[in-house]
């Protein structure tokens, strides 16, 4: 889950986030890269023009001074026939401003900057179809101060540079649509690895340990990443290997004992010994019985958690199971004036029978066991879009609240349930095989704020399962 919600338009797969990245990286790059190479060429253009009139002016203000108007006249016509006459134009003014010489050949029309200033300017023709450069210039003769202008278009230059500005508009397409092509290729054949390592994980999780994945085509951080999946899986198959054989031994170190122990015991007890004697042998073989419960409940549990014990999921119906626990657990109920009250139901789920009987059984004798004579056990069902719900209720003396975030932790046992028999396990094994079936289970107590079950009970605790639906539900 992200920290924040991602806007709608961004994309959630990594492969097309990788190319959305590239894409606005290089859009940036070439972007920023057009701008300063125009940038230079019209800073170039503009210099290069600029010395190219400079030195027009210089050389005719030189005629000027030491020659004559009309031989700067000639002089000019030369520059414009070299220049073409249709790109530059030209005037001279005198102190009066009074234009005594301009060129012939003027095929646009700009407007003058005023005489007698010194000034260098881009300015459009009056139609706006073309751009041009003007310098003015005051030249001091012996005859008096003449102002030189000279224009000239640069038409030329800035068409050159909108064909260069579309070339690379069209070169920066063609590249993005052939980066966008080939990092989704590239990053799609990264994901394609990625996806080997989570089908493995996956598989691992379900219980099932694969071979080595094979190295990956796709580079060397690839590799890594396979490499150290595969360190894990091997060690994690080799954790649990050891587990099994770890309670392989613990059942066969510990049970064998117990059970020569609980052998002699019920051989004394056959024999005539004293009463005294013989409530000791009781006591010794009803130890027995109880470390045997402890060591395969914990054997069953460690063996569910690491996946050796599979689950064989099927539909299920909850009636049955009800009617099962109720015809099974009515006399242990009764002894104490125990009414069990069950509420048949129509709904299917979709588990492994024998695991989640045992469940719900321990759950059901934990309610027994703290429901004080002529008390309430509830068996009941609910359902929503997430899960079916199977609760367990009972008008029992419900656990305090310091309680609440260890009642289905391993061997735990409240302080008011120290005087009653039993281990700690029920919960524990009943939590374990739900979660098993990728389900939640919590307990609460009830209250006259918060009844629980049809019968509405206002004291003990209510046990809620709750089991993912099967994909088509009979209701």
């Amino acid at each position: 889950m992200y920290p924040h919600k991602l806007p709608s338009w961004y994309p959630s797969s990594f492969a097309a986030r990788l190319v959305l990245l590239l894409v606005i990286v290089f859009s940036v790059i070439n972007i920023g890269g057009m701008y300063l190479v125009r940038s230079t060429m019209v800073s170039f253009t503009a210099q290069q023009t600029e010395e190219e009139i400079e030195a027009i002016i210089k050389n005719i203000g030189h005629v000027m001074t030491n020659h004559s108007i009309q031989a700067a006249e000639h002089a000019l016509i030369d520059y414009t026939q070299s220049w073409k006459p249709d790109r530059v134009a030209s005037r001279i003014y005198d102190e009066s401003g009074r234009v005594i010489s301009s060129s012939k050949a003027l095929s646009w029309k700009i407007l003058w900057p005023a005489f007698g200033v010194n000034s260098a300017q881009i300015i459009q023709t009056q139609h706006g179809h073309d751009i041009v450069y003007v310098a003015s210039r005051v030249i001091k003769t012996p005859n008096g101060n003449y102002t030189l202008q000279i224009a000239k278009s640069l038409k030329q230059e800035h068409s050159f540079l909108m064909r260069l500005e579309s070339a690379g508009v069209s070169m920066f397409i063609l590249t993005l649509v052939g980066l966008i092509i080939s990092g989704w290729v590239a990053a799609s054949f990264a994901m394609k690895e990625l996806e080997k390592i989570t089908h493995a994980a996956e598989i691992m999780a379900g219980g099932i340990f694969i071979k080595d994945l094979p190295p990956s085509h796709a580079g060397s951080d690839i590799n890594r990443l396979i490499a150290a999946f595969n360190k894990s899986s091997r060690r994690t198959s080799s954790l649990v290997n050891e587990l099994s054989d770890m309670n392989d031994h613990l059942a066969h170190d510990l049970k064998t004992p117990v059970t020569q122990i609980r052998g002699t015991a019920e051989l004394l007890l056959t024999q005539k010994q004293k009463e005294k004697t013989a409530d000791k042998l009781g006591d010794i073989i009803e130890g027995c019985d109880v470390l045997q419960d402890i060591i395969n409940s914990s054997l069953d549990a460690a063996e569910i958690k690491a996946g050796i014990r599979k689950i064989e999921k099927q539909p299920l119906s909850l009636s049955e199971l009800f009617s099962t626990l109720e015809e099974n657990y009515s006399p242990l109920a009764e002894a104490k004036g125990i009414t069990i009250n069950v509420t048949p139901s129509l709904t299917f789920i979709n588990a492994d029978k024998t695991l989640l009987y045992r469940s719900l059984a321990n759950i059901l004798d934990n309610a027994i066991k703290f429901t004080p004579p002529n008390g309430q056990i509830s068996l009941w069902s609910t359902s929503n879009a997430a899960a079916d719900i199977i609760a367990i209720s009972d008008s029992g003396i419900g656990f305090p609240e310091k309680a609440e975030q260890h009642i289905f932790s391993r061997f735990y046992r409240a302080d008011s349930s120290r005087t009653i028999k039993g281990h700690g396990l029920g919960l524990y094994i009943a939590k374990t095989i739900i979660s098993a079936h990728n389900g939640t289970i919590t307990a609460t107590n009830n209250s006259s704020h918060t009844p629980a079950s049809p019968q509405n009970l206002t004291s003990g605790v209510t046990f809620r399962v709750f089991i993912p639906p099967l994909p088509t539900k009979t209701s």
